[in-house]
């Protein structure tokens, strides 16, 4: 039940009340009111009255362009002799309430992709089948390209690309996270102080030639424009499937007809007005996040090939490898300022590892090593990973039948004489393959796209913990990420 005393009005017929840093939604059986709250945090003022008209003015007509049918009119609340009731003539105007068709829960991709809905139809070896959440997300691709290719864009527009803006906009989120992990006690401002250590490395990606190149080009070819800006699983709804229990209840009671993207950033189009990648960096980051490293590498792959590949995707792709693990960084910032704001330490904390993950990957090349029993998926692991960190992959299996043929079995189940010696032969071509500069691994067959910032090595079930000791320590040496062995039993490889 909803406490009626605690707020001056409440929709009839709310079932339930939900509360963020800004706004306050109230849930009805048919239609969901958002209100939002008089507060100023720097990024977003609601203190007046005319200033939360204005802004629900304009979440109701940005909103309309992705997710029609959903954002119905705006609700007046009026006092009159003590009363607060809803209409549009008599007593005093003090507040305004945007009316949204209620969307099933059960519709949205978080939850969609949490409760493992259509995950059964994703094997853990070969391409995905169609159906499940892998449609889920190919639509969910092709809806935000669609999205971003229709978005407006204009010379003011582009501005909000250039380097002026992403500095303001990291300072500031940084500047905010400083003082929020100070006002936790000892503990918030040590987790403060290593946090803000993290400052060097964008401020030095923001200074470097690459960024410089990567923004003054897609300014001058209109990929900055006005999209979304808080694209997140929880913002985007999926229609009822077939057979499901909100399909047998009618696409008309779901609310929706196609892929909806809801509740972007309405108060402030600096943080809306951006690069289409960084854009689509948030839902990566939050795929990511939540453990979807697979979804993630998949919806941008769809994403991707929705443009034309020779103007949209491969002038960028030499900025990718580094570009998106910033947007990333970015995005899992935002998170952690949100988190603060609205007393999820621990979910800050963990974005706050997020970040300073992210940009690991910026500094200098990684080696994953991974090893499991025949079968387990370490070819399709693999290949996610080559594809997530633009890293070449190194068979050991490949590697044997190179140097001894394709019915050499003794090696691969440990049997017969001499598997030892041939072993430690497999183990130094590997390590002598892996250790090539980026350039001589990029030509390799079944290398990663453009210049190699990282390798996959795919070892059996020979390849012990000793072996990865001895390899990690090996590349370490030469100039690769090192020292951070670590063995993972896996049930499902969808969560590498």
């Amino acid at each position: 039940m909803v406490n009626q005393v605690s707020f001056p009005y409440i929709p009839d017929g709310t079932l339930e009340i939900i509360e963020t840093h800004i706004s306050r939604v109230f849930l009805a059986e048919k239609f969901a009111y958002k209100q939002k709250k008089p507060v100023d945090y720097g990024f977003v003022d609601y203190t007046t009255l005319e200033k939360r008209i204005f802004y629900a003015r304009k979440e109701l007509s940005l909103n309309r362009r992705a997710c029609s049918g959903i954002y119905l009119d705006i609700v007046e609340l009026r006092q009159k002799k003590g009363e607060v009731f809803a209409g549009y003539k008599g007593g005093k105007l003090i507040d305004v309430l945007v009316r949204m068709r209620r969307v099933d829960p059960a519709l949205f991709l978080s939850n969609i992709i949490k409760t493992g809905e259509g995950r059964r139809q994703t094997p853990l070896s070969g391409p995905p089948r169609e159906g499940g959440i892998h449609a889920i997300i190919k639509k969910s691709g092709q809806r935000i390209y669609l999205f971003h290719k229709n978005a407006r864009a204009s010379k003011r527009i582009s501005g909000f690309g250039s380097l002026k803006t992403y500095r303001e906009n990291w300072d500031d989120n940084f500047l905010s996270i400083g003082g929020l992990f100070s006002e936790r006690g000892r503990q918030g401002v040590k987790t403060g102080e290593k946090f803000n250590e993290l400052r060097g490395t964008y401020e030095g990606f923001l200074e470097s030639r690459l960024f410089r190149e990567f923004t003054i080009l897609r300014r001058k070819n209109g990929f900055i424009r006005d999209v979304h800006g808080d694209l997140r699983m929880e913002h985007i709804a999926a229609p009822p499937r077939a057979g499901t229990a909100p399909a047998r209840a009618g696409r008309r009671r779901a609310g929706i007809s196609g892929i909806c993207l809801m509740d972007c950033v309405e108060f402030d189009e600096r943080y809306r007005c951006q690069d289409l990648y960084l854009d689509a960096a948030f839902l990566l980051m939050d795929f990511e996040y939540n453990g979807f490293f697979y979804e993630s590498a998949s919806f941008f792959d769809f994403y991707k090939n929705c443009f034309n590949y020779a103007r949209s995707i491969e002038p960028y792709e030499k900025y990718e490898k580094k570009v998106i693990p910033f947007f990333k960084a970015y995005r899992a910032v935002v998170r952690t300022k949100i988190a603060l704001l609205s007393g999820g330490e621990e979910d800050a904390v963990k974005y706050a590892g997020l970040t300073a993950f992210y940009f690991r990957l910026l500094k200098k090349p990684v080696v994953i090593l991974n090893c499991g029993l025949p079968g387990s998926g370490k070819s399709v692991i693999s290949g996610l990973l080559s594809r997530y960190f633009y890293a070449a992959v190194f068979s050991s299996d490949k590697i044997r039948r190179d140097l001894y043929g394709g019915k050499d079995n003794a090696l691969k189940y440990g049997r017969g004489g001499g598997e030892t010696d041939r072993l430690v032969q497999v183990m130094d071509n590997e390590e002598e393959e892996a250790g090539k500069p980026p350039a001589d691994i990029a030509e390799q067959p079944g290398g990663g796209r453009g210049e190699v910032e990282g390798h996959v090595l795919a070892g059996g079930a020979s390849a012990s913990f000793a072996r990865l000791l001895r390899l990690d320590a090996g590349l370490a040496q030469r100039g690769f990420d090192g020292g951070h062995v670590v063995p993972v039993h896996r049930t499902d490889v969808r969560h590498a």
